[in-house]
């Protein structure tokens, strides 16, 4: 048994990561832990700001709402309030001075009234004698008397007198007088009076409710058309006089709503306590013809599915004001119901429907901007850290490389990285060194040996081992002839060969 010397050299252990394992490539790795780190920060980031676009949504559409509000009532005492104001005034002065509505005179202020609106089409008193004092607006190609106007005719003055007594037949004396324009006759005629302006509905419910009112929707006789009453008793004490009246179109009514909108693309529908149309922005949507007479459609009916959808969601949550979806394109809409201001009078309700882009899209495309821009900067981020990591992960690649180059002894393959990452090029300095050495070391232990003492992961150490060994002593004949007479390096090769 032969004791054999076991001489110890630098320990040198190949790092797991070396060895042929599969694994995140580095600069891949620098991109996850980012996306990883960011992405919770932008979430959170972008919830908090969809949130406060959210509660500022919700305080702009209340402000809206009270907006709206507001300029419901302002446009409904627009609409009602002047001329209720103006049949008051007319019925002071009636129960003060009735003569003077029996007076030419009191044409020019009857003619002020009519031409104080376009939707006005006549203005009158009635006496409870039966006496009636009118002036109205000419309808082109009507008859009167039996007898068409005068084709010219703008206005239409009518008188009729009671204090003046009846003809044969019992019937008092209607006279009429054609102008045009205002101030110039151009035609009179006179007949007996064919209906009492005492029966007519707006006078009834003026003695009876003894307080400016407006009527319900009716035919118009001499106009035939839809409109309204607006009308004051003219009491002296509690005796009524008489009544002082105003005939408005619900055609001009249709016009101020489609004029007045809340915003550019919103509709407003005026609706009685039935579900009756008083008016609709667009006038033939609000009326209908039967037997030869218009008549008011019903909201219900209307062919327009945010309407449609507006009176569902209203009978299914019973609020007044809500959000809604309708529509091939599912926009969504803020419907308001409002009631007419009680000063005048009548249980009607307006019906607004305004898509919410008209007062938060500004909002909603800022909010819908600010997702593209996050979403659009995270992509961008990720894209740019990719290329940074990339970059300053291809040379620690290539020394991971060149150590694999090392540990196969592939020497020749082994290059020189440079980097402008100073702990880079430290580390590539080390691996040339680390390269050196083992060149060196290998010059004299056979290669197998040193990569089974790299591979074994277990170092030299000084020191002694009992083992079994076979010792071969081997001779070269002439071998000392052939050393004097043979060049060095060409010697060593051929005793390489042997060993």
């Amino acid at each position: 048994m032969i004791k054999a010397l076991n001489f110890k050299v630098p320990e040198f252990k190949v790092p797991r990561m070396f060895r042929r394992k599969r694994g995140f490539r580095l600069h891949i790795t620098i991109t996850l832990v980012f996306v990883l780190l960011s992405l919770p920060v932008t979430i959170i980031f972008g919830v908090i700001t969809y949130r406060s676009n959210q509660q500022l949504i919700s305080d702009h559409t209340d402000r809206f709402i009270e907006k709206s509000l507001t300029e419901n009532a302002a446009d409904a005492n627009k609409l009602f309030g002047a001329m209720l104001n103006t049949v008051r005034t007319a019925s002071t002065l009636m129960r003060d001075n009735s003569d003077y509505f029996m007076a030419d005179s009191s044409s020019d202020y009857l003619q002020e009234i009519v031409i104080s609106k376009p939707g006005i089409y006549a203005a009158y008193a009635t006496f409870e004698d039966g006496s009636f004092h009118q002036v109205r607006r000419a309808i082109p190609g009507e008859h009167i008397l039996g007898k068409a106007i005068p084709p010219t005719t703008q206005f239409v003055s009518r008188f009729i007198d009671a204090s003046s007594g009846t003809d044969v037949q019992g019937q008092l004396t209607d006279s009429y007088t054609f102008q045009a324009p205002w101030g110039v006759t151009i035609g009179q005629d006179t007949g007996p009076a064919v209906d009492d302006p005492r029966l007519r509905l707006f006078y009834k419910n003026t003695a009876r409710l003894k307080n400016a009112s407006i009527s319900d929707p009716y035919v118009l006789s001499d106009l035939g058309k839809l409109g309204i009453t607006i009308s004051a008793p003219v009491l002296n004490g509690d005796r009524l006089v008489g009544g002082m009246a105003i005939d408005y179109t619900l055609e001009a009514i249709s016009a101020f709503l489609a004029e007045n909108r809340t915003t550019p693309n919103s509709i407003t529908i005026m609706i009685d306590g039935n579900g009756g149309i008083v008016a609709h922005p667009d006038y033939a949507l609000g009326v209908s013809v039967k037997d030869d007479q218009p008549v008011r459609n019903r909201i219900d009916k209307l062919q327009d599915q945010r309407v449609l959808a507006a009176l569902g969601e209203r009978l299914r949550t019973g609020k007044d004001t809500f959000t809604f979806r309708a529509g091939i394109e599912n926009t969504e809409y803020l419907a308001l119901f409002a009631d007419l201001p009680s000063e005048f009078g009548k249980p009607w309700e307006t019906l607004t429907i305004t898509p919410t882009n008209d007062f938060v899209g500004d909002i909603h495309r800022a909010n819908r901007n600010m997702v593209i821009f996050s979403v659009a900067a995270f992509l961008l981020q990720i894209v740019l850290i990719y290329m940074i990591s990339r970059m300053i992960a291809r040379p620690i690649e290539k020394l991971a490389s060149e150590v694999m180059n090392i540990r196969e002894f592939r020497f020749d393959k082994m290059t020189r990285i440079g980097s402008s990452i100073r702990e880079i090029r430290y580390l590539s300095d080390a691996i040339a060194l680390l390269e050196r050495a083992l060149q060196s070391f290998a010059s004299y232990v056979p290669t197998m040996l040193v990569k089974q003492l790299l591979e074994s992961e277990q170092g030299t150490k000084l020191g002694v081992e009992s083992r079994f060994l076979t010792i071969l002593f081997t001779d070269i004949e002439g071998f000392s002839s052939l050393s004097e007479s043979e060049p060095s390096q060409q010697l060593l090769t051929r005793v390489s060969d042997y060993f």
